[in-house]
């Protein structure tokens, strides 16, 4: 060890006068855009301002990868494990090593593993992903939903008025379903995107009932959208928006909810209309008899009519109306089309719905 020796020499500061000093702000004798040390003070405040806030922006999101917990730790398990390498688990006997998180099913037989924090199996030969059906109890191929927001669009909005009565109808725009479920600890990742819903309710029975229907029927379809995890066909999905129409229905004590709803999920649209409300699909090309493209979906008496459609490069969008505009006088399909399908194609949703609405009240709408 070195004997410790004090430093023989010392420092001097300089007297205070003569120190540099930053300056801020501009007195009468003073000049603005001073210097301290070769850098402008403007610039120099600027760069301490902006560090500080990229330090904050940094620590805010520190560990941070866009994705909540609770759904990155369904869909990769093996980054929560103990041994935290998502790898295999085995004895190094040579046998076929059971994956991260799963487990032998001996009930299926040797070919097959069951992962109990995600209630999914897994073929060893194949490595595909299977579920339980929720209908049938059958194993079926997990549903990987398809990202089709770079070929498809989604814009939607309304229009409404009141009756003599006070009473006007409501509407619901849901333009992000994925958001919408994650936020009440659904998954639908099993679907395709966009995912989107917009739904009519007719307030002429009462605007009480469409307050009610407009506040329930969202609530009451996701849980159903996000229990099977498969891949869905057509038909499914027009049953459970049928099934939570009806549901909702029976809650409210109504014989009939007056409602049209458009589910869009990836290149699918599901249209169900009841009460007299109406559904159209819009194709790009249509003339007086209505073109190939378009769909008609009319919701005939108290029951639910509904029809799944698979979208084409030359549909364009879909109007949805309530009873009162559809039997409108001089309001037929085609003229409704034709009213909507060129404000549609121009990405102006409202103005559509506008302009439909006061050519309603001019045929003597209420």
């Amino acid at each position: 060890l070195k004997p410790f020796r004090p430093c023989s020499s010392r420092r001097t500061l300089p007297p205070l006068r003569d120190r540099p000093a930053l300056r801020v702000g501009c007195g009468p004798l003073q000049r603005c855009g001073g210097m301290m040390n070769g850098v402008p003070q403007s610039q120099m405040l600027l760069d301490s301002e902006e560090s500080k806030n990229i330090a904050v922006v940094h620590k805010t999101n520190q560990g941070y990868s866009g994705k909540d917990l609770w759904k990155l730790k369904q869909e990769r398990p093996e980054l929560f494990g103990a041994s935290g390498s998502g790898a295999v688990v085995g004895d190094g006997s040579g046998a076929q090593d059971v994956p991260q998180g799963y487990v032998a099913d001996p009930q299926l037989g040797a070919d097959w593993w069951y992962n109990r924090e995600r209630d999914v199996y897994m073929n060893r030969s194949t490595k595909k992903v299977y579920v339980r059906d929720t209908t049938t109890n059958e194993l079926v191929e997990h549903g990987r939903g398809r990202d089709m927001t770079a070929t498809l669009s989604v814009h939607g909005d309304a229009a409404a008025c009141a009756d003599p009565k006070g009473a006007a109808s409501r509407h619901v725009a849901i333009s992000d379903l994925h958001r919408a479920a994650a936020s009440m600890k659904l998954d639908l990742s099993h679907h395709d995107s966009p995912a989107a819903m917009f739904a009519v309710y007719d307030g002429a029975a009462g605007g009480a009932v469409a307050e009610a229907a407009a506040k329930g029927l969202h609530v009451r379809l996701l849980p159903r959208l996000a229990q099977h995890r498969g891949v869905w066909e057509n038909e499914r999905l027009e049953s459970v928006v049928v099934d939570a129409v009806r549901q909702l229905a029976a809650e409210l004590g109504a014989e009939c909810l007056a409602l049209a709803v458009a589910l869009l999920l990836g290149g699918r649209l599901t249209l169900a209309a009841s009460g007299g409300a109406v559904c159209l699909l819009l194709g790009r090309d249509g003339g007086a008899d209505g073109g190939m493209d378009d769909l008609d979906v009319v919701g005939e008496g108290q029951d639910v009519t509904a029809h799944c459609a698979v979208l084409e490069d030359s549909h364009v969008g879909a109007l949805l109306a309530a009873d009162g505009v559809r039997k409108a006088q001089g309001l037929g399909h085609a003229r409704l089309r034709a009213l909507a399908r060129s404000h549609v194609m121009g990405g102006r949703p409202r103005a559509a719905s506008i302009t439909v609405l006061s050519e309603a009240r001019r045929g003597g709408a209420a």
